[in-house]
């Protein structure tokens, strides 16, 4: 089988930050370099709107024959699971307070770059769980499905799924 690649743009990352961008960058323009520090601390800013934009506009999962891979941005955060680890994957509903990026649950960690759907994918060999952002969460269980042999009781076609436990609601907080 060829690998399949599901990509997803993260259409309100870019939308935030590239005007922040352009603004940053402006201002580091406008003051010069001598007057003050302001200048400085400006193109430090675009700097960091610069490489937020390249790690975070998109996200891709690719499937082969022998791991579940994905990359965000340019690539340079990036996973790579065995397909003989995963035990489970199931579509799952990522609340808004999850936000966008990379994050930490209760019970493992959130790539994710847009929307709220996502898939959970959990493992033989640990107790946590790694959700990935996907705006396609159907089709990626379905291409898993059919590279590995997964508990079919594990698989949910949609799933909206709201951690309510204590350690949540402190981190919150």
């Amino acid at each position: 089988m060829k690998p399949i690649k599901y990509s997803q743009f993260g259409t309100l990352l870019v939308v935030l930050i590239a005007p922040l961008l352009v603004m940053f960058t402006i201002q580091s323009l406008f003051f010069h370099p001598s007057a003050s520090g302001l200048s400085l601390t400006f193109t430090s800013l675009a700097l960091l709107m610069a490489v937020l934009i390249l790690n975070f506009y998109k996200l891709d999962i690719i499937i082969d024959e022998t791991h579940l891979i994905f990359k965000m941005g340019i690539g340079l955060i990036r996973k790579k699971y065995p397909l003989s680890t995963i035990v489970g994957c199931r579509a799952v509903t990522n609340m808004f307070i999850s936000g966008w990026g990379i994050r930490f649950l209760t019970n493992g960690m959130l790539y994710n770059v847009s929307g709220f759907k996502a898939i959970e994918l959990s493992f033989n060999n640990r107790s946590s769980i790694v959700r990935i952002g996907t705006d396609q969460p159907e089709a990626v269980i379905a291409e898993l499905s059919k590279r590995i042999s997964i508990d079919q009781t594990n698989i949910q076609e949609s799933t909206k799924r709201k951690d309510n436990s204590l350690k949540y609601k402190i981190l919150l907080i």
